[in-house]
């Protein structure tokens, strides 16, 4: 299942969470729908927080996978409307590769939600902005 919607806790800031196991039409579909709450909510709020919360998700293949990351988390359509990302995932040694390889100022990983959630709001006080 793919659920997107404007955080009802922290300021100007879409979560994506994405749990079960995804196959290639509920990829596109998820998608297609999270780039246009994020488009939508920019237009009310101006630059964005994004928390991707992936516990729990296996995509079904890697061509369900390609689909996601390409309409959604790689999408270039989300250039400037997202200036911070926090990706919740389960600990694995994937995970952990990728956090040692695509951790940024802007994009960080974590394993608990309220971690992921607290450095959001620093970020949204701070008014920070890439």
């Amino acid at each position: 299942m793919i659920e997107t919607a404007l955080s009802p806790t922290l300021p100007a800031t879409v979560v994506h969470r994405v749990t079960g196991v995804i196959d290639q039409a509920e990829a596109a579909k998820g998608a297609a729908e999270a780039l246009r709450v994020v488009q939508g909510r920019f237009a009310d709020h101006g630059p964005l927080r994004l928390l991707l919360d992936l516990r729990g998700m296996t995509f079904a293949s890697l061509q369900a996978h390609k689909v996601w990351s390409q309409g959604f988390a790689r999408s270039p359509d989300l250039a400037g409307l997202v200036h911070h990302v926090a990706i919740v995932g389960t600990d694995t040694p994937t995970l952990r590769a990728e956090q040692e390889l695509l951790t940024t100022d802007r994009v960080h990983f974590f394993v608990d939600r309220a971690d992921a959630e607290e450095w959001l709001a620093f970020a949204a006080a701070s008014g920070a902005t890439a």
